[in-house]
């Protein structure tokens, strides 16, 4: 076919040289003609197809009759190169039919009768040689250029609605189309969002997303209170009861701490316990009193034992309640007080135990404030029991525990509560002064003794007008 293509253009070409040449040496008759080739070119301005203007050939008539009987038939065109065709008087015509040349792909002639063949314009092709119209393309397909063979298929992504299209248009936001060549976009379906042009397919809400409705550009996040673990859904789900979402876009639903309780669907926050009640176990719905001799300040899952010195004697306890003076509690969780045993005593309301008398004081009841001091003249034995009179011969200050006996020593006799001398004491005062008198007389005597030995030994030595020497 190549091979054949190649022959007649080079036969052309030699016909047209030899032409020329025979023109450039003879005088007479001469036809001219624009020279209608196979290349043409589209008028911007215009719009129109027209072929382009060759230099003028002088084709050489000589011989040639003008008995040009075959007018050229839609879809051809009368060779202005043959002479058998250029030298016809009308235009259009050839001396035989089959001298006309076939309209190539991508071109149409819907006349007879005509030198050249025009282009398909943009939106058409020419698949066909010798084609007297052009054929639109079908939607999903386009041609952006004239003399078109065929049609081109739009790209997944985008489409062409009409026919005679000249370009595709890309898929709008919420839409896509995943087969070339279609005529449309198909929205996405609930579930899933496109949010770029030109989508070739959808894509999935992700999880805490949905889209309820087709044709969606974005999902949308599910709002506080609500939740969605899966992909592609088309709707979110509510919390249940026990269980909240705070923030925008979750996947899943928390449960409720210890010491808060969510009593609805759809909560985007837990309920924190009031004081005096619990919940113990997470994701509760409600929560329990605390029960007599407990407490709680609130948002605990737990009531607290009441303290030593403290009560609660009713349900739902914010606090425990300090015993009056008097009354102590000495056990945890306590629901009332109980009095202060006889000798112990608590001065005001507190939560301080009782604490016992001390020595030489008193309390002969239970539950009171105060003790009491035994007076003078009495004693207590125990910190309970009631005074008792001191005893002859005993003295018995205030605060006594026990009374006290006072006993004179030797050479003394005892008149009340003193202590009087005796005649034996002073007697033997006496004695004790004389014997001391007589110890220092002696000690005296015996000093002058030795004195005077002292002074007789050393009379000797010494002569009268010489010096005494003592020592070395």
């Amino acid at each position: 076919m190549a091979l054949q293509v190649f022959h007649t253009r080079f036969s052309e070409q030699l016909l047209l040289l030899l032409v020329i040449t025979s023109c450039l040496a003879s005088v007479g008759t001469v036809s001219e003609t624009y020279l209608t080739g196979s290349t043409y070119v589209q008028n911007i301005e215009e719009d129109t197809v027209t072929p382009p203007i060759t230099p003028v050939v002088v084709v050489n008539c000589t011989g040639v009759t003008d008995k040009c009987q075959s007018q050229c038939s839609p879809g051809e065109r009368a060779n202005q190169v043959n002479p058998l065709c250029a030298c016809c008087a009308k235009e259009g015509y050839c001396h035989k039919e089959n001298e006309c040349v076939t309209c190539e792909k991508g071109t149409y002639q819907p006349n007879q009768g005509q030198i050249h063949c025009l282009l398909c314009p943009p939106g058409t092709k020419g698949d066909q040689a010798g084609d007297t119209k052009c054929t639109d393309c079908p939607a999903g397909h386009y041609s952006n250029q004239s003399g078109s063979t065929e049609c081109k298929e739009c790209k997944a992504g985008s489409f062409a609605n009409s026919t005679n299209s000249t370009f595709c248009e890309k898929c709008q936001l919420g839409f896509n189309q995943s087969k070339p060549g279609q005529g449309k976009c198909l929205p996405c379906e609930a579930g899933y969002y496109a949010n770029l042009t030109g989508s070739a397919e959808c894509k999935e809400c992700e999880a805490g997303s949905f889209s309820s409705g087709e044709g969606t550009a974005n999902c949308t996040l599910c709002k506080k209170g609500w939740y969605q673990p899966k992909k592609g859904q088309k709707a979110c789900l509510e919390c249940r009861e026990g269980n909240y979402s705070s923030s925008k876009g979750s996947s899943e639903c928390k449960e409720c701490e210890p010491g808060y309780f969510s009593n609805k669907n759809g909560s985007s926050s837990c309920t924190k316990c009031k004081a005096g009640t619990k919940s113990v176990a997470r994701g509760s719905t409600s929560c329990e009193p605390c029960h007599n001799g407990t407490y709680s300040t609130g948002g605990t899952g737990y009531c607290t034992l009441c303290p030593l010195g403290t009560f609660c004697d009713r349900e739902e306890c914010e606090i425990c309640t300090d015993c009056p003076g008097g009354y102590e509690t000495r056990i945890y969780g306590a629901t009332k007080c109980t009095e202060c045993s006889r000798g112990w005593v608590k001065e005001t309301t507190s939560p301080d135990l009782c604490h016992p008398c001390g020595t030489g004081w008193y309390q002969t009841q239970a539950g009171q404030t105060n003790c009491i001091e035994c007076k003078e003249g009495f004693f207590c034995p125990c910190n309970y029991c009631h005074p008792e009179l001191c005893p002859e011969g005993a003295s018995c200050p205030p605060g006594s525990s026990a009374p006290v006996y006072k006993h004179c020593p030797k050479l003394f006799d005892k008149q009340g509560d003193d202590c009087i001398p005796t005649i034996g004491f002073y007697l033997t005062l006496t004695g004790v002064v004389i014997i001391i008198a007589a110890l220092v007389a002696i000690v005296i005597r015996r000093r002058r003794e030795r004195a005077s030995i002292y002074s007789a030994d050393l009379t000797p030595l010494r002569r009268e007008g010489q010096p005494v020497y003592q020592g070395l």
